[in-house]
């Protein structure tokens, strides 16, 4: 009975709590109808610059932190003898940033171990989930949403979890709208805070509208993934321009981005090979545009635009067991994957990148130069017997690391998108290259 009593009490204060709440609220509200229109504008009008402010100390903090990012997601594996390898934090943070791995050798005439040491500005442990990487990222979002350029793309061997990472959709028939799932990769997500977002500056007196649309780059074809599932059209690409305007659809709910995505993800090409039952076999990009107004307006206050880009997996066809069309799906997918190295070495050394020599730089060169925040988001898997595929992957990311980027020729080149008649994309130019 005493503990009934006590209960009875801690329901009571609480009662008591929540109705002086709520009286609290009712006092607040009756203040907000007493106020003028004027002093509403006022009010609205000193938020408005509160997030002017916020919008430039966020620009601020993103290029101390640099346009070109690295980071680094070792995969979890069930079954397997796995490297040894150990992570220490980073100097900015206390996150996991470097990684050294020990190359445990069985070669008789070599004694002793070697470790190899990298440094990324973040690297996930096999034990962080999605919710965690995309925590990391989520300011590459916002930075679209004040007007930036971004791309975040997933880079690694195949059978790293790269398109688990990227697209990966919990629960789709039963779903809650406006809900992130514990395993939703980072494309849902994005929807999710977008859409937040534009709430948020709705309540400030903007209007926000999204469009976007699905690629893929497969067989050195950019295929627009369309919307009604009814055809993949091959689209025109140079240096300068995307060509295919009716691609990009209005996104006004989630169930919008949600069937793009569906749509996108069931055209696009995928195929069973050793390494992984389900392998992409293309180059799968998400383009998603955002355009601010003033309510009531029709001039465009700022834009962004931000690329997600499922790489096609690097593989070794030994590894993989590949022959006939799935062999050439894997050259091309290698030789597109070693020109997009070039462009980083490149960049690197300060030399101008040949975008040109094919259809992946061409399609990602906004995505690369000084105007965009680019993240390369690199995929490992911790298996001994990957250990040759993951090393090279990792020295990748590394060269891409060292990047610094040259200023491009026109800073205001124009990326259009019109209709196409064309089935096949035009042949891709070799441009001579010095030798080095």
């Amino acid at each position: 009975m005493d503990i009934l009593r006590v209960e009875l009490e801690e329901v009571r204060e609480q009662e008591r709590e929540h109705a002086e709440q709520q009286r609290n609220l009712e006092l607040e509200l009756l203040k907000v109808t007493r106020i003028s229109g004027e002093e509403i504008q006022k009010l609205t009008d000193k938020l408005r610059k509160e997030e002017d402010r916020r919008r430039a100390l966020f620009s601020q903090v993103q290029k101390l932190r640099g346009a070109f990012r690295v980071m680094c997601r070792i995969r979890p594996v069930s079954s397997g003898e796995l490297l040894k390898y150990k992570l220490d934090s980073g100097e900015l943070h206390d996150r996991p940033a470097k990684l050294t791995i020990i190359e445990d050798t069985s070669k008789p005439w070599r004694e002793e171990t070697t470790p190899s040491k990298y440094q990324f500005e973040r690297v996930f442990t096999p034990e962080e989930s999605n919710a965690d990487v995309f925590s990391e990222i989520s300011e590459f979002v916002q930075s679209v949403v004040d007007g930036k350029n971004a791309c975040i793309f997933c880079y690694g061997q195949s059978g790293t979890g790269k398109t688990y990472t990227m697209s990966n959709l919990e629960d789709v028939e039963n779903r809650e709208e406006g809900i992130d799932y514990e395993s939703d990769g980072i494309v849902p997500r994005v929807r999710t805070m977008i859409f937040r977002e534009k709430s948020r500056l709705e309540e400030l007196g903007y209007d926000m509208s999204l469009a976007g649309c699905c690629y893929e780059i497969y067989d050195n074809e950019l295929r627009l993934l369309k919307a009604d599932g009814k055809e993949k059209k091959a689209i025109s690409i140079n240096s300068r321009t995307v060509e295919e305007h009716d691609g990009l659809i209005t996104l006004d709910s989630s169930r919008d981005f949600d069937a793009l995505i569906e749509v996108g993800m069931k055209n696009r090409h995928f195929g069973a090979t050793k390494l992984n039952d389900n392998s992409s076999r293309s180059h799968f990009v998400i383009s998603l545009e955002t355009k601010i107004r003033w309510k009531g307006s029709s001039n465009v206050v700022r834009e962004g635009l931000l690329n997600l880009v499922d790489l096609a997996g690097s593989e070794r066809t030994h590894q993989a067991g590949t022959i006939g069309a799935k062999f050439e799906e894997g050259r091309n997918i290698n030789t597109s994957l070693t020109q997009l190295n070039k462009v980083f070495i490149d960049l690197a050394a300060g030399r101008r990148p040949a975008y040109n020599e094919n259809i992946l730089t061409r399609f990602l060169r906004r995505s690369l130069e000084r105007d965009c925040m680019t993240l390369m988001l690199l995929m490992i898997t911790p298996l001994k017997s990957h250990w040759s595929a993951t090393k090279h992957t990792l020295q990748v990311a590394m060269d891409v690391q060292s990047a610094k980027k040259a200023d491009p020729p026109n800073r205001n080149t124009k990326v259009t998108i019109a209709r196409s008649s064309s089935s096949k994309l035009p042949k891709v130019p070799q441009t001579p290259r010095s030798k080095r």
